[in-house]
């Protein structure tokens, strides 16, 4: 058994993504919130793969309620430490009017794509919203925007007409990642499919150019559970990311010390 280990934590609206650097190794594990006992199973999954004494939790969270839920499991552990991540935590440069108010995995993403590709870039997150951040030449994190997620625009036609039909019923909206989509759409699904998809993959691609030197194009970086959907459909290369939540907290100068330090349990 191994003294100490650090667990990688994002906690999003619907779904918390695990992550561990294991023999050099990215491991990754996703529970659903809805999960019974969804804490207990963080638990089980990191001593079964990290195979530790001494386990040192850093978290990531947009629901603070999931994240209270969690730290109070992780309490009940003699040998595991928690430290919920604030912007504090990541050294990175701020170009923003409120640093508090700011989405931690925002920041983080673009934290752990800093470590991977030279700045200027746009990172756009595609999960229940969709973020388009921008990271200067002089690797600052300057801010950016927030639009609907995928499945969120596809339940908003839905429920606000009469007809539409509701593609969530499907997963990935009965998109077929490896198929192409079929634009102009010839039936209804098939039409609203082409517009959410083509439409978040121009508003990427307009706001990107929007943040950067005409002069010179940036690189657009694509993360989140739905990334892959919106991938084909960008006209300008980008490079595709999954996970970077995780990377960054496993990339803060805390993860590169001892696990054996204490961390206050918040």
């Amino acid at each position: 058994m191994n003294e100490g280990g650090f667990v990688a934590v994002d906690i999003g609206n619907s779904t918390a993504g695990l992550a561990v650097e294991k023999e050099g190794e990215f491991v990754t594990h996703f529970i659903s919130l809805k999960t019974a006992e969804w804490t207990s199973e963080c638990l089980r999954w990191a001593h079964h793969t990290l195979d530790c004494e001494t386990v040192c939790w850093l978290i990531s969270s947009v629901r603070r309620t999931a994240s209270h839920q969690l730290i109070e499991r992780i309490s009940d552990s003699t040998r595991h430490d928690a430290h919920q991540v604030t912007h504090a935590d990541v050294p990175m440069e701020l170009m923003v009017d409120s640093p508090d108010r700011l989405g931690i995995d925002r920041l983080l993403a673009a934290y752990a794509t800093k470590q991977l590709i030279r700045p200027p870039f746009a990172i756009a997150d595609i999960g229940s919203a969709i973020t388009v951040d921008w990271v200067d030449q002089l690797g600052r994190f300057c801010g950016g925007a927030i639009l609907p997620g995928l499945s969120l625009q596809a339940e908003s036609l839905h429920r606000w007409t009469e007809a539409l039909p509701n593609l969530n019923t499907s997963p990935n909206l009965g998109v077929e990642t490896d198929s192409g989509l079929q634009l102009p759409g010839r039936n209804t699904a098939e039409a609203i499919r082409g517009g959410i998809l083509v439409g978040a993959a121009g508003a990427i691609e307009a706001l990107a150019a929007r943040y950067s030197d005409p002069a010179a194009p940036c690189s657009i970086v694509l993360t989140g559970g739905q990334a892959d959907l919106i991938a084909p459909h960008l006209e300008q290369n980008s490079s595709l990311l999954p996970n970077l939540v995780c990377r960054g907290l496993l990339e803060l100068p805390r993860s590169k010390g001892n696990a054996e330090t204490k961390t206050e349990v918040l």
